[in-house]
């Protein structure tokens, strides 16, 4: 993330932009359909979507017992309680970094 803010650039995939409904992941999730039809791998049949990676990793790590707050802090998405959610900042790169190191890509 050092580049990254020396580039002056405040999130890793800047050129993302944030979609009114679907935040960050709408064009992420296109690309993924198209890629995934592209493949031959029909939705009806693979039963699989951009988000089914999110599920698959979010239930690896609550398997290891990671704390709730900090799989929230690598996904992205919002606390929900009252204290973090309000009153606590983001989680530093360097307190995910660890996490996102003790993953097994073997599971996946």
């Amino acid at each position: 993330m050092t580049k990254v803010k020396e580039a002056g650039n405040e999130r890793l995939f800047s050129e993302l932009t944030c979609h009114k409904k679907h935040g960050y992941s709408a064009a992420p999730s296109k690309w993924f359909t198209r890629v995934r039809e592209q493949l031959g791998l029909r939705d009806d049949v693979a039963k699989k979507d951009f988000h089914s990676f999110g599920h698959t990793f979010a239930d690896h790590l609550k398997q290891k017992d990671v704390s709730e707050a900090l799989v929230d802090g690598i996904l992205g998405h919002q606390t929900g309680g009252i204290t973090f959610g309000r009153y606590g900042k983001d989680y530093k790169a360097g307190v995910l970094v660890d996490v996102v190191d003790s993953i097994s890509l073997s599971v996946f």
